[in-house]
């Protein structure tokens, strides 16, 4: 009788750590979806400002090629500067991977070097302080950046776009190796495709040159 008693009480037990669990799952997807939204709305305005009038974002082909960029035909840099110190008025922080007070060099340090590694694609790192930027949704749009503030980001990206892999990569015969550009979404403040508002959402940067394998025809 007390050994069934026991059982009883585990098996009560366990089914109210499933329904904590099911509650808390539940609870972390809405949060995540939440998140993804609030990131990816288009209707999310942080700073309505007065429409940039007579403006045309035109990316440069170098650009479209990259997903982002750093120097934009006609941008309109005084414009930004009166948005970003709006900003910093409601207190709002920009992300920079570098103090931009700080020189950035890309440094290898040979005492962890180890010999026998081989670069299987060659790239170039950069610290990049982008003018306009690629959204999730692969439009562009302009990014607040100026000399008193600035948002900067670390990437890497080919220095060869779709070169070979080197050589020590053995692929069959059936397959060849490729080097391509990859991304990682990084969440910077721009402008709304209006024109007519600040906006805070994820854009892409060049993160690194990876050799993939592609079917040989």
């Amino acid at each position: 009788m007390l050994n069934f008693q026991i059982y009883n009480s585990l098996f009560y037990i366990i089914l109210i750590l499933i329904q904590i669990y099911e509650i808390d799952s539940n609870d972390s997807a809405q949060k995540s979806k939440w998140i993804s939204n609030s990131l990816n709305s288009k209707d999310k305005i942080l700073l309505s400002i007065e429409p940039i009038r007579n403006l045309a974002l035109t990316i440069p082909e170098e650009c479209e090629e990259l997903g982002i960029c750093e120097s934009v035909p006609d941008y309109p840099h005084k414009i930004i500067s009166r948005i970003i110190k709006q900003l910093l008025e409601r207190n709002i922080t920009f992300h920079m991977d570098v103090d931009p007070n700080e020189s950035y060099m890309y440094v290898t340090d040979e005492s962890f070097e180890i010999y026998e590694e081989e670069e299987l694609c060659t790239s170039k790192p950069k610290l990049y302080y982008p003018q306009a930027a690629r959204d999730a949704n692969k439009k562009w749009h302009l990014i607040l950046n100026s000399v008193e503030i600035s948002q900067n980001f670390i990437g890497e990206h080919c220095a060869l776009k779709y070169s070979s892999c080197n050589k020590v990569a053995f692929f069959t015969n059936s397959y060849q190796g490729v080097c391509v550009q990859k991304y990682m979404q990084r969440i910077m403040y721009g402008i709304n495709e209006e024109f007519t508002g600040v906006i805070k959402t994820l854009f892409d940067v060049p993160s690194c040159c990876s050799c993939v394998a592609r079917i040989s025809y």
